[in-house]
């Protein structure tokens, strides 16, 4: 099952003490830790504010930024936790996108006025430059916001959230800290039973929402590709749901086929 932090931990306004106010980056960094080590590891912003190398706020640019938080985390918990910072000039929108959807978390700055405006975030007395950590769900990659200000997590539109970064700075630049690779890899694998040639495997068809709605049969002389790891997808026709994978390797990227075919490597 795929581990989701407890949101209303990272409160900053809660529990950010007298620096809570301008601790948004490290309250996202401490979020961030707790998905990365699946709940081994429980950071606060206020530890990671004073771990850094600004304990006390610079009153002309009090927040911290993700490098700044970054190297606060790997400090405090002694190189366990090494965020991806990458530089903030050449990250791309499509980088960003393709990280997340991978399956990590993403400590992001953003605009907040750009969420509100598109009907995100809540408190819009609070709408100038903010953090906030992304992370996809499972079903259908959506972007799903957490945000310190809020004791909830909530899901939006990619390009609300990339736009909301990239309207941080005149120059469009991209600031975001990733954790590593939170995915498991698997690989699936079709082949023909001993003494036979083919193999006759079900190609399932989804909906944009992660429902199947058709399904047809293939056959195989045998192949292994890369896949996404098996989820459980309900079903709109005569069928029950199935736990499938999507092959992302191969001349059949994209098919969506039987988990069963599946194997964590």
């Amino acid at each position: 099952m795929t581990y989701t932090p407890d949101i209303t931990r990272y409160q900053q306004l809660v529990y950010g003490g007298k620096t809570g106010s301008v601790d948004c980056t490290a309250w996202g960094g401490a979020l961030c830790v707790d998905a990365h080590t699946r709940g081994a590891t429980k950071l606060t912003g206020r530890a990671i504010r004073l771990a850094s190398d600004e304990p006390i706020p610079d009153p002309g640019s009090p927040g911290l930024n993700v490098g700044q938080v970054d190297t606060a985390i790997y400090r405090l918990t002694d190189g366990r936790v090494n965020l991806d910072t990458p530089n903030a000039a050449t990250l791309t929108r499509t980088m960003v996108q393709d990280r997340i959807k991978d399956g990590r978390w993403a400590n992001v700055a953003v605009n907040r006025a750009t969420l509100i405006n598109r009907g995100y975030g809540g408190r819009a007395s609070i709408a100038g430059k903010h953090d906030i950590t992304l992370h996809a769900r499972a079903i259908d990659n959506v972007p799903v916001i957490g945000d310190p200000l809020v004791p909830r997590y909530y899901p939006a539109t990619w390009d609300a959230v990339l736009d909301a970064m990239e309207a941080v700075t005149a120059g469009n630049y991209l600031f975001a800290s990733f954790t590593r690779d939170l995915t498991p890899d698997y690989r699936a694998e079709v082949k023909p039973k001993a003494g036979t040639s083919k193999k006759r495997f079900a190609r399932y068809r989804l909906n944009s929402t992660g429902v199947i709605v058709d399904y047809e049969y293939a056959y195989t002389g045998g192949f292994s590709a890369v896949c996404t790891p098996p989820k459980y997808h309900s079903s709109a026709i005569g069928i029950t749901g199935r736990r499938l994978v999507q092959l992302t390797t191969g001349s059949r990227k994209g098919w969506w086929i039987n988990g069963a075919y599946a194997e964590e490597v």
